[in-house]
């Protein structure tokens, strides 16, 4: 409803259709036409309201801007002493004489504003004699400015009101060309930095590529949280992440009805949400991430499936708008483009090292055993002609040939097993992560292997047995008060097995509804079982065991 006395018309006015006597108008309206802003977009708004008050000649002044969803990206105020415009404004824009100029796109002219709004400003009067401008951005309201209590007349004027329209169209131009240019940086960060993650992720340096991409993306987006979502048989699994809420989210298990997952990996589209409410979380994630603004987009390279992108920022920052999200499946597009490359070359060296590997092994049996056993008989008929000392130490001689002829047969057993990096080797990760836990720990765990761990499991196995890893040893390190861990890899022809042993007090309450509803559910999707046996003051032992056959052909293939 707008109020009595306000202007019947829309602003249709430009720079050019209007003449002014003050300099500062003209200054204000040339500023307004340079080609980019070389400050910040608050800093020009600041001025441009303050110039506002001067021009016109008012006591109080403010400029607000809106997102592209209709929330207050900006509200700058000028010589606001009680904060009248600011907390109507602010608390009731929709309902009042402000909310009436940016809804309805209308010049509100006004002696006084709502009465009602005034009794929401705690008691304290609202300011009077209100003019208010929309401030049109191709065609739709972008904000308004609102000028209040003329400084030597009663009220505005409509001269006052034409200029208070010009002053809106430069404002007008100084938020577009401030748009443009952080789009234009935007787009850069992106373009760059998609190219930088790309020739990273090929190197193949890298020990966690899919967490240097959840790292990049977080300082690329401006973003708060980050995570990549794989599907795993009827499941997504957090495969990384990064930002604010990491440790809860590191791998997480979310059930396949996540139906915001599943349509992004069908439609090959990026979609916004509200809030993570939707991806169906866990309620003790979901009470304790505070995360609203998000972003899903999928990592498709030349097949899909791949994963979901998450990308989101906190409760009350601003939402993203379409160019970032438009950068944003650009870049997660070449993102899985680099992974396939760099899995496809990381195959190719693999290739040619198993290559080398076998032609070592196969100089080590045609060459070197041979001759060592060669030898071998030589000195043992030797050692029938001697007697004594003599015989005896030819006969050791021919023992230490034969255990050298099991050793380099062991040599030649790994020379022709499966090859594995030491990225994927699940020894190789388990002494980082102990790294990286050393110091919640105050200690740092033993660790005990017991069959072909470095190349007997394949590396999504090798992903849930870390993420097991990790959630016992945080438990540890939160809730134990253990001076000591014991961890024991077991990997055999039957089964891959993780104990987990500390000498503390026990792992909470919370740990167990929480976090071992985790660990339970990545064994049981693998037919496998989670058993934890809490001893009072003897300590906790945890131990997560899948069948061979659930790890893959990896461990098969070790038999």
């Amino acid at each position: 409803m707008a109020p009595a006395g306000s202007g019947d018309h829309t602003m249709t006015m430009t720079v050019g259709d209007f003449a002014h006597p003050d300099s500062r108008l003209r200054q204000l309206l040339d500023a307004s036409l340079v080609d980019a802003p070389s400050r910040a977009l608050p800093e020009i708004l600041h001025d441009t309201v303050r110039a506002a008050s001067e021009i016109v000649g008012c006591r109080y002044a403010a400029i607000t801007v809106l997102t592209a969803g209709g929330g207050v990206e900006h509200f700058v105020p000028f010589g606001v002493e009680d904060g009248g415009i600011e907390r109507a404004e602010r608390t009731s824009a929709h309902e009042t004489v402000l909310g009436t100029v940016v809804e309805q796109a209308r010049t509100v002219r006004v002696p006084d504003v709502d009465p009602r709004a005034s009794e929401r400003s705690a008691g304290r009067p609202l300011v009077r004699s209100l003019l208010g401008v929309p401030i049109m951005l191709r065609g739709r309201s972008a904000g308004g400015l609102y000028l209040s209590q003329p400084t030597d007349r009663a009220d505005f004027t409509e001269q006052d009101e034409r200029t208070a329209e010009v002053i809106a169209t430069a404002a007008a131009n100084f938020i577009e060309k401030a748009r443009t240019a952080a789009a234009n940086q935007s787009r850069d960060r992106w373009l760059t930095g998609a190219a930088e993650l790309a020739r990273d992720l090929v190197s193949g340096v890298h020990a966690m590529p899919l967490r240097l991409v959840t790292e990049r993306v977080a300082d690329i987006a401006d973003a708060d949280f980050v995570s990549i979502l794989q599907p795993a048989a009827d499941l997504f699994v957090v495969s990384a992440a990064s930002g604010d809420f990491a440790a809860k989210w590191d791998g997480l298990v979310l059930p396949s009805t996540t139906g915001r997952l599943t349509s992004v990996l069908a439609t090959g589209k990026p979609m916004n949400i509200e809030h993570l409410d939707e991806l169906a979380l866990p309620a003790e994630v979901r009470d304790t991430v505070d995360i609203d603004p998000v972003i899903l987009v999928p990592l498709t390279g030349t097949a899909p499936g791949h994963g979901v992108l998450c990308i989101g920022r906190r409760t009350g920052r601003r939402a993203f708008t379409a160019a970032e999200t438009g950068m944003a499946t650009m870049f997660a597009g070449q993102v899985a483009l680099a992974l396939e490359l760099a899995a496809s070359l990381a195959r190719r060296d693999q290739l040619a090292l198993v290559e080398e590997r076998d032609r070592i092994a196969r100089d080590l049996h045609d060459h070197v055993i041979q001759r060592l056993f060669a030898i071998g008989l030589t000195m043992e008929n030797a050692a029938t002609k001697l007697t004594g000392t003599p015989a005896d130490r030819v006969r050791a001689s021919v023992d230490e040939i034969d255990e050298t002829i099991k050793q380099i047969r062991t040599t030649i057993y790994q020379l022709t097993g499966p090859i594995v990096s030491p990225h994927t080797s699940l020894r190789t990760r388990a002494i980082r992560l102990f790294d990286d836990l050393e110091v919640a720990l105050d200690f740092r765990p033993d660790l005990a292997v017991d069959g072909p761990v470095d190349f007997g499991v394949n590396e999504d196995v090798v992903d849930d047995c870390l993420a097991v890893l990790r959630e016992a040893l945080t438990n540890v390190a939160r809730h134990a008060h253990a001076t000591r861990a014991e961890v024991v890899i077991t990997v055999n022809t039957t089964l891959v097995q993780l104990d987990v042993r500390d000498n503390g007090c026990g792992i909470g309450a919370a740990s167990r509804r929480s976090g071992l509803a985790n660990l339970r559910a990545r064994a049981e999707r693998r037919h496998g079982s989670l058993t934890v046996q809490a001893n009072g003051a003897h300590g906790t032992w945890l131990r997560w065991s899948i069948p061979a056959e659930a790890a893959g052909s990896a461990t098969v293939s070790a038999r």
